[in-house]
């Protein structure tokens, strides 16, 4: 349990930008669809949920901008693999208005 706290830690408390060479616009336009915070707030909280993988599978970071839920993989042991695999997963999606 400490590795998921200590990966939350990283994701959540640390200079997004510089860590991921994402801005927290793009960060928050991959997990909400809005790439800025709306005047009036969020409807609801956002919420980082963990997924497992098995092995040495790697996997995505993925979100649901309806449920305003953020899904990290479980068994990242470093923080910077984790901020590139979330910088791939921005990077890779096709985005809002973007299909």
């Amino acid at each position: 349990m400490n590795s998921v706290l200590y990966l939350y830690y990283s994701v959540c408390y640390v200079d997004v930008e510089v860590n991921s060479g994402l801005s927290l616009g793009e960060l928050l336009a991959f997990w909400t669809g809005a790439d800025e915070v709306p005047p009036c707030g969020f409807e609801d909280y956002l919420q980082i949920q963990f997924f497992s993988c098995t092995g040495s599978e790697r996997r995505l970071p993925t979100a649901s901008t309806c449920s305003l839920v953020l899904w990290l993989p479980r068994n990242i042991s470093e923080p910077q693999c984790m901020w590139s695999l979330l910088y791939d997963a921005v990077n890779m999606s096709g985005g809002f208005g973007k299909i």
